[in-house]
């Protein structure tokens, strides 16, 4: 829709339709919603002082868990 056919249905008090799909904003919701409980949990862990993690295989998983939820993320961004 054009910027001019936008302010003219506005001015008619005619209904905009939105262009952006309910469904596809719920999943990326959802999908963003993973690094904040990966590091809400980090932060527990670091406030209660259990933050000492043995290996760094531990830290490796946590940064490919969030790196992984960031590429679902920019693919579900590109697919609207």
């Amino acid at each position: 829709m054009t910027p001019s056919g936008y302010l003219r249905r506005l001015g008619l008090a005619i209904p905009v339709e939105s262009t952006v799909d309910p469904q596809a904003v719920r999943e990326l919701v959802k999908i963003n919603a993973g690094p904040g409980q990966v590091l809400g949990n980090l932060i527990n862990e670091w406030q209660a002082g259990r933050s000492d993690f043995k290996s760094e295989i531990e830290l490796d998983q946590i940064r490919r868990q969030l790196l992984a939820v960031q590429k679902r993320l920019r693919e579900k961004i590109e697919e609207l």
